[in-house]
């Protein structure tokens, strides 16, 4: 940039370029004018505001790393600047980097102590990290600070759900409902804490509120479908595991259930190609081979249930289930040593009264063949 301008008079151009949204000319104007003078302009909010603005743009633009230095260098001229720290903290969540969108997060709270939005925010870091007695008092101070929050009652409702606090839970959703009778996500927790309980009807008419809101909710036709399934609605619960595909053909948890259903209903070619599906979609997706595993050897296709219970084993040695199942294929062709070594690993991994009465008897085979 031509230094035919002072400092001030660089000063000046920027601020002209800042209000006519000019945000990058208006930086060029403002690193002039800081290295021309930098005791007099070397902490200053406008420039903060500045480098605030092109973040800003960045961020929207999905250009993270650039988004994060202006913000920091924002923060550098004006450590006060709170929407900084709110906005590298988010990205620093998106990254994954969640201890250090909490240090951000935390002094978000510090320069904004009544703002009810930032103490959501922040618990909802302090929850995706299961820090639940953290989130809840975020929640709590959000409520406080806004008791018609409705975002921060269903969230709080969340938190009570994840510590296994149903009844709390379903009141927080019922608050968050009566502020915002359009937000689906409510209805559909509510659902979930309902089936939980066993109360199938009410986790019903509510996965259908949350469809009848968002048509798209596939999560909700899928969640219903489980609740159609418990109930032993079989046909019921296979038309919403079919429209749940329809909306989002690539969601492995549907694939999972709906290959259950058709193993119950013997529909044994359909439940293999369901677990395929998902092996394809995701080959590190260990039910789907325990799964696929289970039906193979349902038709007495041993091998190719053995070789599921391997592949399961190897990407994750630490599930019980591929040990018991290749167990009981070793134990039904007579090899009942190996049956023994696969059942004892099951019940290493994980108790279960049915897997120890089934190794009770193959060892008594073994003993009195």
């Amino acid at each position: 940039m031509d230094n035919q301008y002072s400092a001030e008079e660089h000063y000046e151009l920027g601020h002209q370029c800042f209000h006519q949204e000019n945000y990058s000319h208006a930086l060029e104007h403002f690193i002039e004018a800081v290295e021309l003078d930098p005791k007099k302009y070397s902490s200053n909010r406008l420039i903060a505001e500045t480098y605030y603005r092109c973040g800003y743009l960045c961020h929207k633009e999905e250009q993270l790393n650039e988004a994060i230095n202006y913000y920091s260098k924002a923060i550098e001229f004006d450590p006060t600047h709170s929407n900084s720290y709110l906005g590298r903290g988010v990205i620093y969540e998106n990254l994954g980097e969640k201890e250090k969108a909490l240090v951000d997060y935390n002094k978000v709270v510090e320069l904004r102590p009544k703002n009810a939005e930032i103490y959501c925010t922040h618990a909802g870091t302090y929850l995706d990290n299961g820090l639940l007695d953290e989130a809840l008092a975020n929640y709590n101070k959000a409520i406080e600070l806004d008791p018609n929050y409705a975002m921060a009652y269903h969230y709080r409702g969340v938190t009570y759900a994840k510590k296994g606090q149903l009844k709390k839970a379903i009141t927080d959703y019922n608050k968050a409902i009566r502020l915002d009778s359009k937000y689906p996500i409510s209805y559909f927790s509510r659902a979930n804490a309902y089936s939980s309980l066993g109360k199938l009807e009410k986790a019903i008419m509510d996965h259908t509120k949350a469809i009848e809101l968002d048509p798209k909710y596939f999560q909700a036709y899928h969640n219903r479908g489980s609740a159609y399934k418990d109930k032993g609605l079989i046909e019921a619960a296979l038309a919403d595991f079919n429209k749940a595909l329809e909306i989002e053909p690539t969601d492995k948890i549907t694939y999972n259930s709906r290959g259950l259903l058709y193993f119950d209903k013997d529909q044994f070619q359909e439940a293999i190609e369901d677990f395929s599906k998902i092996i394809e979609l995701d080959p590190n997706f260990v039910f789907a081979y325990t799964n696929r595993a289970m039906v193979y050897a349902n038709l007495g296709k041993l091998e190719e249930a053995i070789a599921d219970c391997n592949t399961a084993i190897k990407i994750n040695p630490n599930n019980h289930k591929p040990y018991y199942y290749r167990g009981l294929i070793y134990k039904g062709q007579g090899k009942l040593k190996k049956a023994i070594a696969d059942l004892e690993k099951s019940l290493k991994i994980e108790q279960n009264d049915y897997v120890a009465d089934v190794l009770k008897e193959t060892k008594q085979l073994l003993k009195n063949p």
